[in-house]
């Protein structure tokens, strides 16, 4: 029987995962080790599928995987995804607020909202590219975007790309950065952060750095924790996917943020 990701049936333990770059076996871990966890839901946090050259072949396999899993998977865009291709998917047929990639996989386009057993949810892709020239027309923001997508109301948990500013990011020096690209990044981490205070989240989960850390920012709506997810091109053992994936259960998500 098909079902709406978002509405039908709220996950008992959702694995939040970094990218994933359509590399099928790292994809393949991270997946297994979701599973392992006791994960019936997967949401990965931007840069799934960044082959764009052989991006309907990737994503074949990449749905093969998923299905492989046995896990719903839900995905958002990064810097690197092909965001024309990914506009074009077809609407879930029985959820217009997501895009159907493959059988148990969707895309959520920025802006949706949605809520799991009184947990409220939205998600935003895109962000600053790490490197000069990976950027996709579609991969940053324009002034207010975020905010204008996500509109108003109180987030739990936020899903992004991005990691908001004033949160340190380990390893991360603007300095190695061009002039230009050092203005976009931090230009893109406040607004960012702008989106998150709209909402006032409790949580953000961001993937864009590929660097697994953990914060917790005082802000004036209150803590907000920010946990961050490597990838592979940051981890570089294969079989050391604890710094890609982190299992949540629902009740842990319901409570304000706290490391």
């Amino acid at each position: 029987m098909d079902v709406s990701p978002l509405s039908d049936y709220p996950p008992r333990r959702i694995a939040f995962t970094g990218a994933l770059r359509s590399d099928i076996v790292w994809s393949r871990l991270v997946l297994q080790h979701a599973r392992a966890a006791g994960a019936d839901t997967v949401i990965q946090l931007g840069n799934f599928g960044t082959d764009h050259e052989h991006f309907l072949g990737t994503m074949h396999q990449m749905s093969e995987v998923v299905t492989a899993s046995a896990m719903r998977v839900l995905f958002i865009d990064g810097d690197q995804d092909p965001h024309d291709l990914l506009d074009h998917l077809p609407p879930s047929a029985n959820d217009d607020r997501v895009r159907h990639l493959g059988r148990n996989c969707w895309y959520l386009p920025r802006g949706t909202r949605w809520i799991w057993d009184n947990v409220r949810f939205a998600a935003i892709g895109g962000a600053s590219p790490v490197h000069t020239g990976a950027r996709s027309p579609r991969a940053t923001p324009e002034k207010n975007d975020w905010v204008a997508a996500v509109g108003p109301g109180q987030v739990d948990v936020f899903v992004m790309h991005e990691c908001p500013a004033g949160t340190e990011i380990p390893g991360l020096d603007d300095k190695e950065l061009a002039d230009r690209d050092r203005e976009q990044r931090q230009l893109h981490r406040r607004r960012a952060l702008v989106a998150a205070q709209f909402v006032r989240a409790r949580w953000v989960m961001s993937g864009h750095y590929e660097t697994a850390f953990e914060s917790v920012s005082e802000l004036r709506h209150g803590p907000m924790c920010v946990t961050g997810l490597a990838g592979p091109t940051t981890t570089r053992q294969k079989d050391d996917v604890a710094h890609a994936v982190r299992v949540f259960d629902l009740d842990v998500l319901r409570h304000p943020a706290a490391v």
